[in-house]
């Protein structure tokens, strides 16, 4: 029988190589593909992105992101000190409008705050609000290349659509749902959610301590054949409560709203 638990070494050691290896693969046909591209808009310098409201990443990812900032030499306290001041900023940003951003015009509305995600390095210019480098580029999720843009920055900065390569964006849900896959054999869930939230519960006690728990994954039937959708969906929400974060009516509509774009 599994244990209900498994230690933070036990999981580095069963995760971190699984996820390397998946990384490494999907960041090797993400350069061959980029190559032949004719043009290459995404580059270092345009932070836009990171600076979304909904950065889309799995637990397994987020902690991943973790593993690699302890092994660089940063501490636990300190990530988790940088991460609360960015969930301060997420809140009062999101206080404005009563919800988290989920549709279109919450997402636009948050983008404007300039709150960037607390792993991104920020070095504004005067024309160029949003720019700066990845502080954790090569742990980044596949989220973050696998909307890849071929054209000009400022479309990311409008979230209006842009170019990108399809095959980009196919394999990236192939190493996306690999991913979860992976982490619901493990665990039982996999929390899909905002990156910078779900890294800020991991540098918890209580969040940590919840993605370590080994919970038994749901099992579809005829009255919930998403039922492992929903108990992963009850596990990011449990993480957003480690932050004093709590999913109301107001959520829930915005998320609807979100569904039918």
């Amino acid at each position: 029988m599994l244990r209900s638990e498994l230690s933070f070494t036990e999981a580095v050691q069963v995760c971190v190589p699984f996820v390397h290896d998946i990384h490494s693969r999907w960041k090797v046909k993400h350069s061959e593909i980029a190559e032949t591209q004719k043009a290459h808009s995404c580059q270092k310098g345009c932070g836009a992105c990171c600076h979304y409201g909904l950065i889309s990443s799995s637990s397994l990812e987020a902690f991943f992101v973790l593993t690699h900032c302890l092994g660089s030499g940063q501490t636990l306290s300190g990530l988790h000190e940088a991460s609360m001041t960015y969930v301060e900023n997420f809140k009062l940003a999101c206080s404005e409008w009563g919800h988290l951003p989920f549709a279109k015009a919450s997402r636009l509305a948050f983008l404007k705050k300039k709150v960037p995600c607390p792993l991104f390095v920020s070095t504004p210019l005067p024309d160029q609000p949003y720019s700066g480098h990845c502080g954790v580029y090569e742990a980044r999720p596949v989220i973050c290349g696998q909307f890849h843009s071929t054209e000009a920055p400022k479309k990311c900065e409008e979230l209006e659509p842009h170019g990108t390569e399809s095959a980009v964006i196919d394999l990236g849900e192939v190493a996306g749902h690999t991913l979860r896959e992976f982490e619901r054999a493990q665990f039982g869930k996999s929390a899909l959610g905002h990156l910078p939230l779900i890294f800020a519960a991991l540098t918890t006690e209580d969040g940590l301590k919840a993605f370590l728990r080994r919970d038994e994954p749901a099992k579809p039937s005829d009255a919930d054949p998403h039922a492992q959708e929903t108990l992963d969906f009850f596990f990011y929400a449990e993480l957003l409560g480690c932050l004093g974060i709590s999913l109301g009516e107001a959520d829930f509509a915005d998320l609807e709203r979100a569904q039918a774009e």
